[in-house]
């Protein structure tokens, strides 16, 4: 998911001039010599040297910054790879005669859109996802698939593997066949997989494609239900949460203050898999999934559409992060601790769950993402009073969400600020359907409101408001 919104297109028009600008003038600098002129010298051996001062240094940042405007060579070069070519194509042009290089320009160009897809492959990926079970053949999130890995998956990459070590001798070639069997592919033997291809660098693909599984998992787990908590249905990639699993329970080693040795088991980490069956995937289909994966699997998204990408980044976030307390153990102390403080009793001791803390700053990161469209606006106001209008028809309910909401932020603002939790688990219940709300009917309306920007995303809520 981008986080950040890039033109997805190097204008290698825009390239070209300023390289015939820098390459072909002569002329002398104008800029005063009492100001700082930045400068820029390398050396390449057989090659030649290049200075190049004031204005020159200002034409060779925009030429990289014009580069990274392509998503490919933005996911795959740094800035310094990108300096390095750059100034050998300079090199090259500097070295033929004036009225040559812009002949030369153009191939050197050529040359570096060839080297810019080179090293960029299309890789495929399958990997283990823990603690989730698929009812159906396979599922597609955005440009993930979800599959159950079985023995026809694993003769099938059996067999490529052994096809691709032809050049092995043959007993090392069955040896290797069966390192990779036992090793790799048996493992995954009824475990639910994401499968995706990405085209990148070898040293990025890897990066990239556990993003676009991580994203994918996000978007199942924005349909996750809060109530759900008690059975700890949380879902990652296997080896970043901890496997539903009888050998991860825990054994804890106790004394007791009459010196009795004891000992106790409990389950470390979810205690049921999360089960995407025909029943709830159906209802995931009737709540907006299909226009989730589809905004999700868009290559080309629009600064409105990046808002909804982020905010369901966050919300599934949100929804992952691990609770482990019962709804009316901690409801009940979080009630009993402000009601001691609202009394001006003695102060009563802050209870310590921070993870209903991290839920609640991540649901709120959705909730801003998705209805704060300025820095500088009253984020509290705006926050309750525009997620009231995406959630709420009626007047009285849009009142009461517009008030929850900036009670919540309040509460979410001493969390940040002092550490404190007081959020109550039936609090982040209703937050959490608050934004799944939120980004659905924003989804679903988005061809309709005709929204692309943020004004023209501010003008929706303003003609809403005063409707």
């Amino acid at each position: 998911m981008r986080l950040i919104a890039l033109p997805s297109q190097t204008d290698w028009r825009i390239v070209n001039g300023i390289l015939q600008a820098m390459t072909n003038d002569s002329a002398p600098s104008s800029e005063p010599s009492t100001t700082h002129v930045p400068r820029m010298f390398w050396y390449k051996a057989g090659q030649g040297s290049v200075t190049l001062t004031g204005n020159e240094v200002r034409q060779f940042g925009e030429i990289v910054r014009e580069l990274l405007k392509d998503d490919t060579t933005f996911n795959n070069f740094t800035v310094k790879e990108l300096e390095a070519l750059l100034k050998t194509l300079i090199l090259r042009v500097m070295k033929v005669d004036k009225d040559q290089r812009n002949v030369e320009i153009e191939k050197q160009i050529a040359e570096l859109r060839k080297r810019l897809r080179t090293d960029v492959e299309k890789w495929s990926f399958v990997i283990p996802i823990a603690n989730l079970t698929l009812e159906r053949k396979q599922l597609k999130i955005g440009n993930v698939k979800f599959f159950t890995f079985t023995d026809s998956h694993v003769t099938r990459w059996e067999s490529m593997f052994y096809n691709t070590s032809h050049k092995l001798k043959s007993e090392t070639r069955a040896k290797y066949r069966d390192e990779i069997r036992n090793n790799v592919l048996a493992p995954l033997k009824q475990c639910v997989c994401a499968e995706i291809t990405v085209e990148a660098k070898h040293e990025r693909a890897l990066e990239l494609a556990l993003q676009e599984v991580r994203n994918a998992l996000h978007v199942i787990t924005m349909f996750f239900l809060g109530n759900e908590d008690f059975y700890r249905r949380y879902i990652g990639i296997k080896g970043e949460i901890v496997a539903l699993n009888s050998a991860d329970s825990r054994r804890n080693v106790l004394f007791s203050s009459n010196g009795l040795p004891g000992f106790d088991i409990e389950t470390a980490g979810p205690r049921c898999p999360l089960e995407l069956d025909k029943t709830r995937v159906d209802w995931m289909k009737k709540n907006g999934l299909r226009e989730v994966t589809a905004l999700i699997a868009k290559k080309e998204t629009n600064s409105f559409e990046d808002r909804l990408r982020t905010a369901i980044y966050w919300l599934g976030a949100a929804m992952n992060v691990q609770i482990a307390s019962t709804t009316k153990e901690v409801d009940a102390k979080i009630d009993l601790a402000r009601n001691q403080k609202g009394r001006r009793m003695k102060q009563f001791k802050d209870f310590e769950f921070h993870n209903f803390s991290e839920r609640l700053i991540k649901l709120m990161v959705a909730l801003e993402s998705l209805v704060i469209l300025d820095e500088r606006e009253p984020v509290a106001s705006n926050l309750g009073e525009r997620a009231a209008f995406l959630v709420a028809k009626k007047s009285n309910d849009r009142i009461y969400v517009d008030g929850k909401i900036k009670k919540l932020y309040r509460l979410r603002s001493r969390a940040i600020h002092h550490g404190r939790t007081e959020i109550k688990h039936e609090e982040l219940d209703w937050l959490s359907m608050v934004v799944q709300t939120a980004i659905i009917r924003l989804i679903r309306r988005g061809v309709r409101m005709g929204v692309t920007n943020d004004e023209e995303y501010r003008s929706w809520f303003m003609r809403n408001k005063f409707s």
